[in-house]
């Protein structure tokens, strides 16, 4: 456990440290059980999707949510994350050729 947490930390530490931590799972999934409010809720399924790999549904879901909370940080922080994973990606794959 990171930092000495306990059961009242705020979501946003829970999602914060699952971005860094190797038990992420762990930790999203109890930030998924506290979450009592949708805007919590929304935060929990950005991090999940870019935990899991899925940086196009990370984004998709982080844009509806920065739509409705343009002051959300960590959210726009996992959608630049999940933006360079996916510039990663293309920067991978070989070039076709004609």
């Amino acid at each position: 456990m990171l930092l000495g947490m306990d059961p009242q930390q705020p979501i946003r530490r829970l999602v914060a440290d699952a971005l860094v931590a190797p038990d992420w799972p762990a930790l999203l999934e109890r930030a998924d059980s506290t979450a009592a409010t949708t805007r919590d809720r929304q935060l929990v399924a950005v991090a999940a999707a870019y935990l899991h790999g899925d940086a196009d549904r990370a984004l998709l879901l982080a844009r509806d949510h920065l739509a409705e909370h343009p002051d959300s940080v960590l959210v726009a922080h996992i959608a630049a994350l999940a933006t360079q994973n996916l510039a990663d990606q293309q920067h991978d794959q070989p070039e076709e050729t004609p």
